[in-house]
């Protein structure tokens, strides 16, 4: 649900002062390294945006095991390179999204690769470079590239045998829905709406809620005077189907980079009834509330300055 929480209680508030350092260990990567640890049945699991990925004893800091990825010679064609967020584990697996745009499963005990997955065509610009969500034997995973035209997409696979399950385009093709939100007369085809960020999931409603990036090319010149969807935007996609339940777009006919970020599930009670709820605050300085069922706008808050938007429609679309 992307909280941000913890259930766990033995560091609290009373003893949180009496922790100290137990060792450490040095990665080798001085790149964008932006990995989260992942812990679970002893062992620390830490990629590096380098190729590598490393299984530590989590009591004494000593190397378990390594993995290590060899990239080709022109890896840097993909936004992703030497950009790192970290990996998922799922049963006795750890899943990890390459810049070269593979999806490649270990074994979590020994780190010997089980399978892996070509996504995408690193040459187009994208990459993974954060770690899948993993939900009812399913491996869900975005891609960056918004920055380097790529387009933007949103995948499902087979969680055992790594099959592509379902792909979701987050630009349109010239015969989609929302293609009329762009400009097709141009040097510069639609492309962007990277979804590079951390994705959510409901359970109950079955729905992956995934982030997207700025339009490619970033101004309305050539992108034309339309929204650019699913630019700038909160997708809900069905788990099962790969298909769209419902967007929301945060900045239309972005011009300033203002891409979305995780959203966060939780139930509130608004107008004293319980919704299911989204918010959204990406970069815009404002705090979006959806019905996560929906999409259905039903509030914004500003939690930071900004001289960008001063509004907001009933409808929920922002007033520049």
């Amino acid at each position: 649900d992307a909280a941000g929480y913890s259930p766990l209680t033995a560091i609290n508030q009373g003893n949180v002062d009496d922790l100290r350092l137990v060792w450490t260990y040095a990665v080798r990567d001085g790149s964008r390294w932006l990995a989260t640890p992942v812990v679970a049945n002893g062992l620390m699991y830490v990629g590096e945006g380098t190729g590598r990925i490393l299984a530590l004893d989590a009591i004494t800091g000593e190397l378990v095991w390594s993995h290590t990825r060899t990239f080709p010679p022109d890896i840097a064609v993909s936004e992703a390179n030497r950009r790192f967020r970290g990996v998922s584990i799922y049963g006795d697996t750890i899943y990890w999204g390459t810049s070269d745009s593979y999806v490649v499963a270990l074994d979590a005990r020994t780190g010997v690769k089980r399978w892996e997955t070509k996504t995408a065509d690193y040459h187009d610009g994208e990459g993974h470079a954060h770690p899948p969500l993993i939900a009812n034997g399913k491996i869900f995973i975005g891609m960056s590239g918004g920055d380097f035209s790529a387009r933007g997409s949103l995948k499902a696979l087979d969680a055992l045998t790594g099959e592509i399950l379902w792909t979701f385009y987050t630009v349109p093709g010239p015969d989609d829905p929302g293609a009329e939100t762009w400009n097709w007369d141009t040097d510069y085809p639609p492309a962007g709406a990277a979804t590079w960020n951390t994705l959510s999931y409901d359970p109950e409603l079955n729905l992956v809620y995934a982030p997207t990036g700025q339009p490619s090319p970033w101004t309305t010149t050539p992108e034309g005077h339309g929204d650019a969807l699913y630019a700038n935007s909160v997708i809900a996609i069905d788990a099962d189907s790969g298909k769209l339940r419902w967007y929301y777009q945060l900045v239309p006919a972005d011009n300033w980079d203002r891409a979305t970020y995780e959203s966060l599930l939780v139930d509130l009670e608004i107008d004293g009834v319980i919704r299911k709820a989204l918010i959204q605050t990406g970069k815009i300085g404002w705090s979006v509330v959806l019905d996560r069922a929906t999409g259905e706008f039903l509030q914004a808050f500003p939690v930071a300055y900004d001289n960008t938007i001063t509004g907001w429609t009933k409808e929920g679309r922002p007033i520049y």
